[in-house]
């Protein structure tokens, strides 16, 4: 039986940089558009010279030779050090947009918590002035698991995606207060987690004018299932996969 109903759609974004170098890294983003998909997302965390560090972890520990918390060093200092894996150093983000400033991808940006005392506002004034720096002020999305992060964000004009803790997902009674809180924010999209997603929920969010996506669809029969729902995005650390797997949907539709 073929389902594929909802079109456009959804679009695919390389879940940092994918998979073809290690993550974060600029090799990873230079290479992203390549795959023919259409965001890329990232992650940041200010360093203790207030510049932004694209890295997942709040240590230097797994992705690269340094050791400790990020917020306890420069960027010069991180710099100094190169990842494992490969002869690059982590990221700022201005090399990131860098990178990625000539190709047409939205990028993710994903503000981790913590840090300093005032780091969200801190991370918003360099996000905006990066943006700006690069010509890339339309196409930047800003993600974080804490609203608070968001905040200095809504009403900005840049999209804003609250990424949703799995516990929260439990149940739909459990997902109605975040729609909610999220809908009065002004936030503008949420990002779930693939496995605790109900249609029931991407119907309560879309009823609040909010859109979802998905994360993280690595399995091609998962993306084909994914890519046949109403959710606006899915990240994925294989975006050739999810690519090929779309390509296919999207020929199914043709012929309809």
């Amino acid at each position: 039986m073929n389902d594929t109903q909802h079109f456009p759609l959804p679009e695919i974004a390389a879940h940092r940089g994918g998979s073809r170098f290690p993550e974060n890294t600029l090799s990873g983003f230079r290479h992203a558009a390549s795959y023919g998909v259409e965001q890329v997302e990232l992650d940041v965390h200010l360093t203790s010279d207030d510049q932004l560090l694209v890295m997942h972890d709040e240590t230097l520990d797994q992705t690269s030779f340094g050791t400790g918390p990020i917020s306890r060093f420069t960027l010069a200092e991180i710099q100094s050090s190169s990842l494992r894996q490969i002869d690059e150093s982590a990221p700022s983000l201005d090399q990131a947009l860098a990178a990625l400033a000539p190709s047409r991808m939205r990028v993710r940006i994903e503000v981790k918590p913590g840090g300093s005392p005032g780091g969200y506002e801190k991370t918003h004034r360099q996000v905006m002035l990066l943006a700006g720096k690069h010509g890339m002020s339309n196409r930047i999305t800003v993600m974080s698991f804490d609203p608070a992060a968001l905040a200095f964000f809504t009403g900005s004009g840049v999209p804003t995606s609250l990424s949703v803790w799995p516990h929260a997902q439990a149940s739909i009674q459990t997902f109605g207060p975040v729609v909610a809180q999220a809908a009065e924010a002004g936030i503008d999209d949420l990002g779930l987690s693939f496995a605790r997603t109900t249609p029931d929920m991407l119907a309560l969010a879309g009823e609040a004018g909010l859109t979802a996506g998905i994360w993280t669809v690595n399995d091609a029969s998962r993306l084909d299932y994914w890519l046949r729902q109403p959710v606006a995005y899915i990240l994925t650390d294989h975006p050739d996969i999810a690519k090929r797997v779309r390509d296919g949907l999207q020929g199914i539709a043709s012929d309809v």
